[in-house]
Parts: structure tokens; C-alpha cells; sequence
């Protein structure tokens, strides 16, 4: 990175100070904006990464979505402030945020509450962005970038991709491909993308936060795609057994390999994380033996579209708990009182025959054998 022959350089008006990422098809730089002295980040796109047929239409694919993305405004979408052209290349000037990225930020796995608490707000950011007709197509932790307040921010919306007409590009020759494969969604490796490829994408991304492994990583994007065709996809709890079932199931929900079996939009996977059972510090609640039994009963969990629903949803299930907890503490229920009255008799009958037996030793009462 130090010997970038671009740093140091101005772009416009904007001067590139550091290199600060590096992509297959752009790097990104910390910059200065001199008319309005500030501090930016300016994404470079390299012209030199594709033959001079697939950049002219990249070229007119990024003047679309730039322009898309100039319509998007969210809290929690980085915010884009400029674009223009340098040379042959492109470039993006979006809102400089100094917390890093969520693939920098976390290492190993995080508790359910920290996780949920990052993909929330990143997935009401998507569902923004899909209410604007566009889809990111490159969810990954490198792209959740966080604030110096530590406010999680979704930034590449999908740019730097080839068209969905260039079908005949090799993805592993041109090492550009349609998102991260390891992110990947199984309809997305033949250009058949939707709003629940992003939900695949963010799933996995909370896969990844709650168990600390990309269930399907492999040497090639071609490993990872024959694996990811031939492979069930392994239950988090194999590798956090304390996660709790319903939080499991919301994941792997988000995950399912057909498009039309995962959440119908970004809202209701938002709201199934916001409506799993939490306790006031913040940690999930365990399953008890009667949460198992019950979801063994029913492997659907229930995943209410609002918080009522979930309230109502948890009565019931609490007034199930108080019913087997009764019959635990009680469980002969009516015949109770004559257990008791059994037991006294027995009681008595038992000191008849020691008192009996005393007397007999005294030689008080002679007994018959």
C-alpha cells in the first residue's frame, strides 16, 4: 500500500492521503475534501481490471446505480457524495467513517445480542435499499463499516459488479464474479438475483458473527459453490451448542437454499430477530426441557410479524410451561388426598407392630409364634 503511485495525488478536489482497502476491482482511499475541508473516502475503479469492452459497460452500469444510490437515505447507509471520472477510471467520494470494518472489528464469535444488535439496523438499511429498487449483491462483514460511535453502516451497493448481461464472463478468470462467494446465494452463481439473495448474504453474516466459521469456505469460488450444492448446511448449534433453538431457526430460515422459503422481506427478518425471547441483560434466553419438548413437537417455530403476535405467542407458551410444571409438582393432581391418607395409615400400622413387638420382649404380651 505504501508504494500506491496514486497516494499523494489529487483527484478533483479531492487529495488521496492513504490507501486504506484494496478490492479486485477498486481501492479505496482516505481523502480531503479541499472545498469543503473535510475528511472522505474516494473509491477508485480501476479500468485496468477489465478489457476495454467490459469497462465501457461498466462505465454506463455504475452511472445507473451511482445515481440510484444518490436516492437512498438511511441512518445506517453510508452516505455517497460524489462520483465523477479520473483519467479512464472512476471514482466515488462517499462520508469517511473512522470505527473500521465488522470484518476487521470482530474476530471469533459474537454472543447473540452483540450479533443481532449489528444486523438489526443493516438489515432495515437493505430493505430501504430494496424499497429503491436496488439490490446490494455483496453483503459481507468486509462492507459493514461502523462510525467512530460505533454505529454499523452499509456501504458497496453492488457498483463495482459486472452487468447481469455479461453471463458469459468467467467469474474465477476475471476475479470480479457477482458478490463473495462465500456470501454468496445458490441462485446468485447464475445471475438470478433478489432482494432474498441479500437475505441470504446477511444470514450468513450472522452465521458467521454466532459461530465463528463460514460454513461453506473452500480454496476456489468453485469449491465453495460444489459445496455449497452438495452440502446440508450445518445446524450453528454444532458449533455453539448453548445458542438458543429459536435463535437457530431464525438463521438458518434466512438461509434456506430456494429464494421463496427465506423471509419474504428485510422487515421480517428484522423483526424475527427483534421478537426472539431476550432477557433484560441483553443475553439470549435458554431453552428450558419443556421449550425442548415442545419445539420437538412443532420444528416451525412460530416467528410472529410483530411484537404483539410475540407477546401472545410467549403467553401461551408460558401458560403450556405453568400446566407441566403443576403436574410436575403434583402429579397424582386429584387423588392427592388420598395418597395422604394412605400414607398415615401406613404410618400407624407400622408403630402398631414396633410397640407391639416391644411389649412382646418385656414379656407383657406373648405372641402366638
Amino acid at each position: 500500500m505504501a508504494n500506491d503511485p496514486v497516494t499523494g495525488k489529487k483527484i478533483g478536489r479531492y487529495e488521496l492521503r492513504q490507501m486504506i482497502g484494496e478490492g479486485g476491482m477498486s481501492t479505496v482511499y482516505r481523502a480531503y475534501d479541499t472545498g469543503l475541508e473535510r475528511e472522505v473516502a474516494l473509491k477508485l475503479f480501476r479500468h485496468d481490471t477489465f478489457s476495454p469492452n467490459i469497462a465501457r459497460r461498466m462505465i454506463k452500469r455504475f452511472d445507473r446505480e451511482a445515481k440510484a444510490l444518490a436516492r437512498l437515505s438511511h441512518p445506517n447507509i453510508v452516505e455517497v457524495l460524489d462520483y465523477g471520472g479520473y483519467q479512464e477510471s472512476l471514482y466515488l467520494v462517499m462520508k469517511y467513517l473512522s470505527g473500521g470494518t465488522l470484518k476487521d472489528r470482530v474476530k471469533g464469535k459474537l454472543g447473540y445480542a452483540d450479533a443481532a444488535k449489528i444486523i438489526v439496523p443493516i438489515a432495515r438499511a437493505l430493505g430501504h435499499a430494496h424499497s429503491e429498487g436496488v439490490v446490494h449483491r455483496d453483503v459481507k462483514p468486509a462492507n459493514i463499516l461502523f462510525s467512530k460511535e460505533g454505529v454499523p453502516m452499509l456501504s458497496d451497493f453492488g457498483i463495482a459488479k459486472i452487468t447481469e448481461d455479461e453471463k458469459s464472463i468467467s467469474l474465477t478468470a476475471t476475479n470480479v464474479g457477482v458478490g463473495t462467494p462465500e456470501y454468496m446465494a445458490p441462485e446468485q452463481w447464475v445471475n438470478q438475483v433478489s432482494p432474498q439473495s441479500d437475505i441470504y448474504a446477511l444470514g450468513m453474516v450472522l452465521y458467521e458473527l454466532v459461530t465463528g466459521i463460514k460454513p461453506y469456505a473452500a480454496d476456489t469460488p468453485t469449491g465453495v459453490a460444489i459445496r455449497q450444492a452438495t452440502e446440508a448446511l450445518p445446524d450453528p448449534r454444532r458449533y455453539t451448542p448453548d445458542l438458543p433453538r429459536n435463535v437457530s431457526s431464525v438463521i438458518l430460515k434466512a438461509l434456506a437454499r430456494q429464494p421463496e422459503a427465506r423471509y419474504a422481506t428485510m422487515e421480517d427478518f428484522a423483526l424475527a430477530l427483534e421478537n426472539l425471547d431476550v432477557l433484560e441483560d441483553g443475553k439470549p434466553e435458554m431453552e428450558s426441557s419443556e421449550d425442548s419438548a415442545l419445539d420437538r413437537i412443532n420444528d416451525t417455530p412460530v416467528i410472529p410479524e410483530a411484537r404483539r403476535a410475540s407477546s401472545v405467542v410467549k403467553t401461551q407458551r408460558l401458560a403450556s410451561y405453568d400446566s407441566l410444571t403443576v403436574r410436575r409438582i403434583n402429579p397424582y393432581g386429584h387423588h392427592s388426598a388420598w395418597m395422604t391418607l394412605h400414607i398415615i395409615l401406613t404410618l400407624v400400622l407400622a408403630l402398631l407392630i414396633v410397640a407391639t413387638a416391644m411389649l412382646s420382649i418385656e414379656g407383657i404380651i406373648r405372641l402366638p409364634f
